[in-house]
């Protein structure tokens, strides 16, 4: 009798695996705890979610489709070298064995990854345009990942995204990248004399990508990019002049050799009123002080992006780039410098209007007024206006902080003000 039984079971568990031959299931479809195989060149569609549970076993070596979400439970085996495509979501709380196998993520709306076993081995974003996958905790891929189509991202939020040391993104542009809009980084494997891109951005509109050469001891280094650069590294008011609005927390594992070569792009309408391009170069705050040089300074490659490079990097920790030191960024009503001539905007608190008061100098003719929003967006100029008394009326603009960047002969001046509608 017990031989009989696994001889039945057996029966069944082949009888199974052919029944998925090329199957479409119009409903969800459900591996409740039994040995399941798909193999290679085969297919298998559901048109809801497809769900392995109760310690089954499914093991992919075609193509798996669901027009909703992949899970598999705790307790669960997934394995193989096929391909998963999902709708939706992609969560193991079990066991997968990535092998060679492909997660891609295919059509509308947003998707999540939750992967406990945290490997993939290539990873495919097929998405509608202005879809994004939401990472929901740590991933290591170890071949590839593939944006297939513009206005895809992935967004990493708390987490880490790990490409091992062989892994690479073919595909990334401004359009096609990753998110870092939390405290979550893109680390790379082993870097060495060959240069890897990081494709990141604080949000789906910005792109600031890094690229590293390690010329010294090879390391895994993590990259992360922010939405502003500020005074203090970590912390203070944000560089809102002679800067660009983006920086990046950069490190290695092991710093013991290091000798790294970091290039930072960014888009021209990332640059901060004052910025020079063509006098400009990487800088790292210290713990003190961003380490800006004048006589390290260069001219950025690139048009529409530029591009500049540090050498020689053997300490890492929050960079930017900026044109001068950025210690004019204290904020506080007064001038930039200790030698700018007195100017006057008043009130600080407005609704409508704002007044400019100057003092009389005949020698200076003419002064540019900036009125930038919270992110460094100019909403309201007047290029060379006369060097006299100013009455300003404003725009409707939401209420808020703003700042007036005044520029006349070499001098620099910002005060802020408060929109109270």
């Amino acid at each position: 009798m017990k031989r009989l039984n696994t001889l039945i079971k057996a029966i069944f568990l082949v009888t199974v695996t052919l029944l998925l031959f090329s199957h479409y299931c119009n409903a969800q479809f459900v591996n409740n705890g039994s040995i399941i195989t798909v193999t290679s060149g085969e297919l298998l569609y559901s048109d809801a979610s497809f769900i392995n549970t109760a310690n089954g076993t499914f093991v992919n070596n075609g193509i798996v489709i669901t027009n909703s979400s992949l899970n598999n439970n705790a307790g669960s085996f997934l394995s193989g070298n096929g391909i998963y495509k999902m709708q939706t979501n992609f969560t193991n709380n079990g066991n997968f064995n990535a092998g060679n196998s492909t997660l891609e993520f295919i059509g509308s709306g947003n998707s999540s990854l939750k992967n406990k076993s945290g490997n993939i081995y290539y990873l495919f974003v097929n998405k509608n345009e202005n879809t994004y996958i939401n990472m929901l905790d740590d991933e290591q891929v170890l071949k590839s990942v593939v944006f297939m189509k513009d206005k895809n991202w992935i967004y990493l939020n708390t987490h880490t995204l790990t490409l091992g040391a062989n892994c690479t993104v073919p595909d990334y542009s401004n359009k096609r990248f990753f998110v870092t809009n939390d405290s979550g980084a893109l680390i790379k494997k082993d870097i060495g004399t060959t240069a890897f891109t990081f494709p990141v951005g604080f949000n789906s509109s910005t792109f600031n990508p890094v690229y590293i050469i390690e010329n010294g001891t090879p390391g895994d280094y993590s990259v992360r990019c922010l939405q502003n650069a500020l005074l203090n590294g970590a912390t203070g008011d944000a560089i809102s002049a002679n800067g660009i609005k983006s920086s990046w927390f950069i490190n290695k594992t092991v710093l013991a050799g290091s000798n790294a070569t970091i290039n930072a792009r960014w888009k021209n309408t990332d640059e901060l009123p004052g910025f020079d391009y063509t006098h400009c170069m990487v800088v790292r705050y210290n713990g003190n002080k961003w380490d800006f040089n004048s006589n390290l300074t260069g001219i950025a490659d690139g048009n529409k992006f530029h591009n500049i490079s540090r050498n020689n990097n053997s300490s890492f920790g929050y960079f930017t780039v900026v044109s001068s030191t950025p210690s004019f960024n204290i904020i506080n009503g007064d001038e930039l410098f200790a030698n700018t001539l007195k100017l006057k905007v008043y009130p600080t608190i407005v609704q409508n209007n704002l007044n400019i008061d100057v003092p009389s100098d005949k020698s200076i003719k003419t002064m540019n007024i900036n009125i930038l929003d919270a992110t460094g967006k100019i909403i309201w100029q007047k290029q060379n206006a006369d060097f006299q008394p100013q009455h300003i009326t404003l725009p409707m603009l939401a209420a808020g902080m703003y700042t007036v960047y005044i520029e006349y002969a070499d001098k620099k001046f910002i005060q802020k003000i408060l929109v109270n509608q």
